[in-house]
């Protein structure tokens, strides 16, 4: 539809601080708009302080968060 969305986008520690996932994100971000999307939608980890100024610079910002719920052990 118009919308895409950005999940698990990962840089191996020895590759990372070289533009890589800028220049992934954006590939997608071009590939996505030639197919028709107009929107784009990401989840990252609040944590991951490489990602969060990359996606803010792309013109990101957080909706909403999230957390993940498990059962205690037996």
């Amino acid at each position: 539809g118009d919308h895409m969305g950005l999940f698990d986008v990962l840089v191996m520690p020895h590759a990372r601080r070289r533009g890589l996932a800028r220049k992934v994100t954006e590939s997608l971000y071009a590939w996505a708009w030639r197919r028709g999307a107009r929107r784009a939608y990401l989840q990252v980890v609040a944590t991951n302080a490489a990602a969060m100024p990359l996606y803010a610079a792309q013109g990101f910002h957080t909706v909403y968060d999230y957390a993940y719920r498990i059962p205690p052990p037996p």
